[in-house]
């Protein structure tokens, strides 16, 4: 059994570093400018979530951002073995993205990677096309194309005809995919989906994660496509499709970045390094922010007793929650559990309120 927890989310930072934190953009570190006018500090993220902690921002330092427990030694969120929120946070600012929900709940195309809104074009099959913009590349100058839309579907299949052996943590939406078809030089891509099969939230679900490339496998049979499932499951990413890249990565422990010198989006980060440092003792987080060896930190889990400790401390900006894609989920794996009367005691037992 496995559990993922993000319904609640601490945000923690120093006030002093506010304009600096902007230097990332946003939460995510994607060095995105904000939306709309700029707002700096993060006080103002109660009456304006979205566009907070914006505006001028310095050039260079360094941001340490805590994320509160280890990734397990893995490095693929794709599988269950690194699909957790401490991971997809040591891995934010490498993967590229064709949108996010914002602090407040709603969803926005990323035109970092895409030229205009994708389209449904069609409803039966249920038809998306997408545009990606020309100057949008891997690190290493191989453009981001529908090759990786592919790869990311035979990944997520959950069809051993397409991949064996990649074990997916979710085939959710991918599993429907009938078909994903590159032209434009690759640069624009078409998923449609089988017959009878509907995704109303296509927009959050299909994009490119992992570069096919970049393992220097043949992934065109399915034995290829799992042994590129194992490499980006077991080795350090010195991939990038977003603004930073990987300087180091010492594993359960931190991660340092800087910035992406093949960066395609018109916005890039003015850090020198962003550094990703794992701290699982609670108690150590705010004598460390109060010192500045951390600049903040969007933990996933926290008692009531820090919570009080962070409202109380000088100087330090604290939110609770979250109107963004954020929830709490209990899973069973069916062959490990099979004993009906376990599973239901299980959940009888979990207070969902």
């Amino acid at each position: 059994m496995t559990t993922r927890t993000r319904s609640r989310r601490l945000l923690a930072a120093l006030g002093a570093v506010a304009l600096v934190a902007a230097a990332c953009g946003n939460d995510d570190d994607n060095g995105t400018e904000p939306s709309g006018p700029a707002n700096p500090g993060l006080e103002g993220c109660v009456t304006d979530p979205n566009d907070c902690n914006s505006g001028a921002r310095g050039e260079g330092g360094q941001i340490i951002w805590l994320v509160n427990q280890g990734h397990d030694g893995v490095y693929s969120t794709l599988r269950p073995e690194g699909n957790s929120v401490y991971l997809n946070q040591m891995l934010e600012g490498l993967t590229p993205r064709l949108g996010y929900f914002q602090p407040d709940g709603t969803w926005v195309w990323d035109y970092d990677l895409l030229v205009d809104e994708p389209q449904v074009t069609s409803q039966n099959p249920q038809t998306m096309v997408y545009n990606l913009r020309p100057e949008a590349v891997w690190n290493d100058g191989t453009p981001i194309s529908a090759d990786d839309f592919v790869w990311f579907w035979y990944h997520q299949s959950g069809d051993e005809t397409l991949c064996v052996g990649c074990n997916p943590s979710s085939t959710t939406g991918w599993e429907d995919v009938a078909s994903v078809e590159g032209s434009n030089d690759g640069k624009t891509v078409t998923i449609t989906l089988k017959e009878g099969r509907l995704s109303p939230e296509w927009f959050a679900i299909f994009g490119p994660s992992f570069p096919a490339h970049y393992p220097g496998i043949d992934w065109s049979t399915p034995e290829g496509m799992g042994q590129t499932s194992e490499y980006f499951l077991n080795t350090v990413p010195t991939w990038s499709g977003g603004p930073f890249v990987v300087e180091s990565w010492t594993p359960d422990e931190r991660v340092i970045m800087v910035p992406n010198p093949q960066w395609y989006g018109e916005i890039a980060s003015s850090l020198d390094t962003l550094v990703k440092e794992v701290v699982s003792d609670q108690g150590s987080w705010l004598p460390a922010l109060e010192n500045g060896e951390l600049s903040g930190g969007a933990p996933a889990s926290f008692t009531p007793d820090l919570v009080e400790q962070f409202e109380s401390a000088a100087n330090t900006y604290t939110a609770l929650g979250s109107a963004g894609a954020v929830w709490e989920h209990v899973d069973v794996n069916m062959d490990s559990i099979t004993d009906v009367a376990l599973r239901k005691a299980i959940f009888t037992a979990i207070d969902r309120l």
